[in-house]
């Protein structure tokens, strides 16, 4: 049971929730009026759980499922942070540099923290072991979703949902604050990792409590 990635379950169960209900979707979506005129800041969180339609939902909800069991099965807490902080970064990202935007919705951004949390623990993991394979693995699957962020900003599409037919545009700025969200969080967890292993071993002879 614990290895259950129960807060990716939460985010996803919550996401269908608001497509079932749209009236629930309307008071969470981002609304640069309501946000700016009414200070409804809670929207800067819960637009990630919001979509524009079924195809919308489907592909961000996959991607949260699969990412989100990959990165919870080596740090639930880490995962958690990680997407919390990915959502109110995103969502002020957005607010402030995507004045195009009027309305906003998807998890696309925090998938992308999620796919650049396990690339970059990938990279991580393949320079602690000296691990050449793995890293090379993370290091291209990075690249490759930069080069997804470049190929959206210059088509205006979506690369899998198909936003264009649903009457919204992609937001590569969401996926690269996410991707970098996700990136940080691997080195910063990394980081400490390495001060942990690097502790002189009399500090194991010290107790547990202290008073």
């Amino acid at each position: 049971m614990n290895r259950m990635p129960w807060f990716s379950l939460a985010l996803a169960a919550l996401a269908v929730l608001a497509h079932a209900f749209p009236s629930l979707a309307s008071t969470w979506e981002f609304q640069r009026e309501a946000l700016t005129r009414d200070v409804e800041l809670w929207r800067l969180m819960t637009a990630h759980l919001t979509h524009f339609d079924f195809d919308h939902l489907c592909w961000d909800v996959a991607a949260l499922l699969v990412l989100g069991s990959l990165a919870e099965r080596d740090g639930r807490r880490a995962t958690a942070l990680t997407l919390l902080s990915a959502a109110l970064v995103i969502g002020f990202g957005v607010w402030l540099f995507q004045t195009n935007f009027d309305t906003y919705r998807g998890l696309s951004g925090l998938d992308s923290a999620l796919y650049g949390l396990v690339c970059a623990r990938l990279v991580a993991d393949g320079a602690r072991a000296r691990h050449g394979f793995s890293i090379s693995i993370g290091a291209l699957a990075l690249l490759g979703f930069a080069l997804k962020c470049v190929v959206e900003l210059t088509l205006g599409e979506t690369v899998f949902a198909d936003g264009a037919n649903a009457g919204y545009a992609p937001v590569p700025l969401a996926h690269a604050l996410g991707l970098g969200i996700g990136m940080c969080a691997a080195l910063i967890e990394h980081k400490r990792t390495l001060c942990v292993g690097s502790a002189p071993a009399f500090y194991s002879a010290v107790p547990a409590r202290g008073g």
